[in-house]
């Protein structure tokens, strides 16, 4: 990547924003020390193109939500969470049996 945007998370972790192949990445990245003291990133990592930030952004309430001040929080955060899950999980149930009975039907 060239014209970086460097955000450093941790002693081993940093997130960039720049251009690869003239597309726009946000990378998340996992670095280590060569023997000369040098920091390179590893292969552990992900880049986000601007379509997958957006959707990563669009649950940035959902997410935060989880990380609440206290347990009491995070408990009640993590009971949504899974009741969405929940919900999109029955719904995908919904979904394919429709379409199965559809097939059927023929």
């Amino acid at each position: 990547m060239s014209q970086e945007e460097v955000i450093q998370i941790s002693n081993k972790r940093k997130v960039t924003v720049g251009y690869w192949r003239n597309q726009l990445f946000v990378n998340l990245r996992e670095y280590y020390k060569t023997q000369t003291g040098e920091m390179k990133p590893s292969t552990k990592g992900v880049g986000l193109n601007l379509m997958q930030w957006n959707k990563l952004y669009q649950c940035h309430d959902l997410i935060s939500s989880a990380f609440g001040n206290n347990s009491e929080n995070q408990s009640n955060s993590i009971a949504n969470i899974n009741k969405r899950k929940e919900f999109q999980a029955g719904s995908q149930d919904i979904l394919q049996n429709s379409k199965k009975k559809r097939f059927n039907e023929k």
